[in-house]
């Protein structure tokens, strides 16, 4: 498999494919053909170059933006001082009964949809919405509980 942003391509293609539960097959048929299986294993491998066309193409049949694939991994995402970063995979994931969660969770969603900021997987809170949320959380206690999670990264 290539390095770089081919590799991180290859990576999430692949990922996509099993989420929705395709075949390679499977998924040529969702296409009516337009992506072969042969084509979409070489590209998930890393050994066939892909267009921007097509990847935005490709993007298309699984519903993500483009950007979902350009964006780096969430290794590489430097956290800043005066921003926070959620993983709203992690927040969806915590199962709280809590209204304060739940408000929460309301809160960052509400954020990330306007923004589309990373396509719903990560959420950076600038400063201005940080000392707000710095205030509730510390009230409610919910900080230390989001870092130990790792539903707030930074």
């Amino acid at each position: 498999m290539k390095d770089g942003f081919e590799g991180l391509v290859a990576i999430r293609l692949r990922e996509l494919r099993n989420q929705r539960g395709f075949t390679l097959d499977e998924f040529e048929r969702f296409t009516e053909g337009a992506v072969k299986a042969v084509v979409m294993g070489s590209y998930e491998r890393g050994t066939r170059s892909i267009s921007i066309a097509r990847l935005g193409q490709l993007a298309s049949y699984f519903g993500v933006s483009l950007q979902y694939f350009l964006a780096p991994p969430k290794s590489e995402i430097t956290p800043s001082p005066e921003r926070w970063i959620f993983d709203l995979r992690v927040m969806r994931a915590i199962d709280s009964k809590s209204d304060q969660m739940e408000s929460l969770k309301s809160f960052l969603q509400e954020i990330a949809s306007q923004r589309s900021d990373w396509d719903g997987e990560v959420l950076s809170i600038r400063e201005s919405d940080k000392k707000i949320l710095e205030l509730f959380l510390s009230q409610v206690g919910f900080l230390e509980k989001l870092i130990e999670k790792r539903a707030l990264i930074n």
